[in-house]
């Protein structure tokens, strides 16, 4: 059996995850929002002045969701409880999908400058590490780089 969820501010949903709280997060794109359904179908929204249309989203090694903000170029972190905070780089262009990988970093595709970059989460802040710039969109799976959708290639780091 399927149920739907719809109104009470599900607005073009684009990706989900389950969080640390038991319940699932998603990103609402045309109305710049994060919402957070519980199994049991209460959806709450969370908005804020730098949500700017929201893709991707992913629970992170600290507890919290990390999601991207296409629009504005930034990588968005909200708790459980629903505090937001945003972190921005002059090369961040159009972040599109974010994970979390084995190595507890948060890597996302930065589809406006052809790489990726991986965040590695520390009690202080944020260290940026760059992924490979320009790689040939022809590369297959082999090795250490794994192949995305939209041509470049995500490295994998050692």
């Amino acid at each position: 059996m399927v149920t739907n969820y719809a109104g009470a501010g599900i607005d073009d949903p684009i990706m989900i995850t389950a969080g640390s709280d038991g319940a699932l997060w998603f990103t609402n794109a045309d109305n710049n929002s994060i919402g957070r359904i519980t199994t049991a179908g209460v959806v709450t929204n969370y908005t804020g002045a730098g949500i700017n249309f929201p893709q991707g989203i992913t629970a992170g090694p600290d507890g919290a969701l990390w999601f991207t903000n296409e629009s504005n170029g930034s990588i968005g972190r909200i708790t459980t409880a629903g505090v937001l905070s945003f972190y921005t780089d002059p090369s961040i262009s159009y972040p599109i999908m974010i994970t979390t990988g084995p190595d507890g970093a948060l890597w996302f595709t930065n589809f406006g400058n052809r790489f990726h970059r991986a965040y590695h989460h520390h009690w202080c802040g944020l260290s940026v590490q760059e992924g490979p710039e320009g790689l040939p969109h022809h590369r297959q799976p082999r090795g250490d780089h794994l192949r995305s959708r939209w041509g470049p290639v995500v490295h994998r780091p050692r």
